[in-house]
């Protein structure tokens, strides 16, 4: 265990590292009305630590508590907690007047209905929130909630932000896939109604057929996934696969939707996925089979002089865009260290996440003749081809420093946009100084943000609006420098 990690260990154990005769006192308040929040609990490093109760002018203090790096964290029903940044206590230097700050909660409640008007109970309700992933705003399944006998739900604690609700396949104000302009936009301490009307059941379909390469006497279930934001946080319709092979989903809406399945024999997966539309009548003589997918890999290195240095081995994704939460394909390597697999695939949409290590870079990775440098998402079905990846040892490195408005060193995070690759974010260090070692020759524009994690780098628009790129060219070997202006990403 190294010394940086030690600190936070002792002080968590309630060991004193530093002494345990320092002091801090300080108030909550709104952070949006400035106002005191009385009674609000306070803590020093969680659960374990020293903890009190704000009086009625939301004042508190500590006294005779453990010097070091501490968090100290408000809370109270009804508001939300903002990111906690830590302080340093210091024996015989007591700390006054530290304010902590928390936010009205945003509570969603409503009523699910059938379209005949009766009061849905049980209901499954999913509340998706916008956020950036991958550079690119989309909105992610977060909480749920069921609905009672009366229909109704409620869903408190949220922070402020865009919110989409869905029961089964309807959606309120409109399907996640609309993004930002089918959302409600939430501030602090607003309590949204909503009402769905679903679909009874008097008002549904059977979809039937039948699935083959299923080894006799094996058990299976299929599921019918809408296909709206691909299936997450909606209604799926299962049914059991017969001894025949032959199934029966009942209770089914018109929509489209994926007729899915996963079967595990003797270590392999074998899988269907398969498109269908559902009308408003009954669907039958559907055929499906299943198959297993496996993408077979190979690496070559491309050194630059010298004797050429052997493979060597690490790990290598196939992996879904991170809204789509589905399972990721890891490399498995054969023994004899040249080539590798990745099983367990399902025909869908993957991204190349791969990390050789030092001196190496990735120069070109292809798939069936696709670049999955170029590309951020690749369609991959069963006949993908071979995955081949050429690793090179000639990058360069890239060092600066970032100043914010006041010209004084800024901690930012750093995005690179290469002209021909894939994105790279780094954190500066502490003081705003940033190196990146290992990168490869080509040119780049580089920016420097106060919440890079905010920053739709995928987003041509939003790019051309905020971002101010620094131009730079990474040569073969070479080391480069600049310096970079803070920038501000803007809420979303």
């Amino acid at each position: 265990m190294s010394f940086r990690h030690f600190i936070p260990f002792l002080l968590f154990s309630g060991c004193p590292l530093f002494g345990a005769d320092c002091a801090i006192e300080g108030i909550v308040v709104n952070s949006i009305s400035g106002e005191a929040i009385p009674r609000a609990r306070v803590s020093i490093n969680g659960v374990n630590g020293p903890n009190t109760t704000a009086d009625n002018s939301g004042k508190w203090n500590f006294a005779g508590v453990p010097c070091g790096p501490a968090r100290v964290v408000a809370q109270r029903p009804g508001f939300t907690v903002p990111a906690v940044r830590p302080v340093a206590l210091v024996a015989g230097q007591p700390r006054t007047d530290f304010k902590l700050e928390l936010t009205p909660q945003v509570v969603i409640t409503g009523r699910i209905i059938d379209d005949l008007g009766d009061p849905v109970m049980g209901a499954q309700v999913s509340i998706f929130f916008g956020r950036i992933a991958d550079g690119k705003f989309t909105f992610h399944l977060t909480t749920g909630a069921q609905s009672n006998d009366l229909g109704e739900f409620r869903i408190p604690n949220l922070e402020r932000g865009k919110y989409i609700v869905c029961a089964g396949s309807r959606c309120y104000p409109g399907l996640p896939d609309g993004g930002r302009a089918s959302a409600m936009d939430l501030a602090p301490g607003r309590d949204a109604r909503v009402e769905i009307i679903a679909i009874s059941d008097a008002h549904t379909v059977h979809v039937r057929g039948a699935v083959s390469g299923l080894p006799a006497g094996r058990g299976l279930s299929v599921s019918l996934v809408p296909s709206a934001n691909r299936g997450i946080g909606m209604k799926a319709f299962d049914a059991p696969v017969g001894p025949k092979g032959t199934f029966d989903i009942a209770g089914v809406s018109a929509g489209s939707y994926q007729l899915a399945a996963d079967y595990f024999e003797s270590g392999t997966r074998m899988s269907l996925r398969v498109p269908v539309e559902v009308g408003n009548s009954d669907s039958d003589g559907l055929t499906v089979s299943l198959e297993a997918a496996v993408i077979r890999g190979i690496v070559r290195v491309e050194a630059t002089s010298g004797a050429v240095p052997p493979v060597p081995q690490f790990a290598v994704y196939l992996r879904p865009p991170i809204e789509l939460r589905t399972s990721t394909s890891i490399s498995k390597w054969t023994t004899d260290h040249q080539s590798f697999v990745l099983a367990d695939l399902v025909p869908g949409t993957y991204r190349l996440d791969a990390t050789p290590p030092l001196p190496f870079y990735i120069r070109s990775a292809s798939l069936g003749g696709v670049d999955l440098l170029a590309q951020a998402d690749v369609s991959i079905s069963r006949a993908a081809g071979t995955l081949e990846i050429v690793l090179a040892n000639d990058g360069g490195s890239l060092s600066g420093d970032v100043a914010g408005a006041d010209g004084q060193p800024a901690p930012s995070g750093i995005l690179l946009l290469p002209v021909h690759g894939r994105p790279r974010i780094v954190n500066t260090q502490p003081d705003g100084h940033f190196i990146v070692p290992n990168l490869p020759p080509g040119d780049y524009s580089v920016s420097a943000w106060d919440h890079v994690q905010d920053v739709e780098y995928s987003n041509s628009d939003w790019m051309r609006r905020y971002a101010t790129g620094t131009p730079v060219t990474i040569a073969a070997s070479q080391p480069s420098q600049l310096s970079l202006k803070q920038l501000a990403a803007p809420p979303l």
